[in-house]
């Protein structure tokens, strides 16, 4: 919200593709820098994959990783594929906390006006698995989760990178 700090995820490439299990496989990590290109900080560490990183206008950071475990289920069971979800941190790294605990992936959080974390949802219960991501929204504390649009309509296939309309 300052514009002072960047932030972004990375990971190494490998020379080849290891496999899932693999000691040698890569994640993508949380790093924060200032916007001069001064002060490179790692924030998020580990095996699993933190990506999408958002400021909060709390300070804290919310972002998408596969850190609460579980797996996508339409995937195949020789190459699988972590279900990723929203989380958040403090600015620093510190106190990471698993947001929400759905069954399949989210991507893209963003802030809206009234501060909550807007994020899309790829959540087909029941229903074909093309057309269902919605955008969802929560308080920063990931009380009130609540569906914003898309469920149940052929119309607009997907809703991705949602961002907040000013003014409205």
């Amino acid at each position: 919200h300052d514009a002072r700090t960047l932030y972004f995820a990375f990971a190494p490439r490998a020379a080849r593709k290891p496999d899932y299990y693999s000691p040698e496989r890569r994640s993508f990590h949380i790093y924060a820098v200032g916007a001069d290109g001064e002060g490179l900080r790692q924030l998020t560490g580990g095996p699993g994959d933190d990506f999408d990183p958002c400021p909060l206008p709390d300070g804290g950071i919310a972002f998408m990783s596969s850190r609460r475990g579980g797996f996508c289920r339409c995937n195949n069971p020789w190459e699988p594929l972590p279900a990723y979800t929203l989380h958040r941190m403090e600015a620093d790294g510190s106190n990471v906390r698993t947001l929400s605990f759905h069954e399949t992936n989210e991507w893209h959080p963003s802030v809206l006006s009234d501060g909550r974390i807007v994020y899309t949802r790829w959540d087909y219960v029941d229903r074909s698995a093309a057309h269902f991501h919605g955008l969802w929204a929560s308080r920063p504390d990931g009380t009130q989760t609540t569906e914003l649009f898309g469920s149940y309509t052929q119309r607009i296939n997907a809703c991705y990178q949602p961002r907040a309309v000013p003014g409205s």
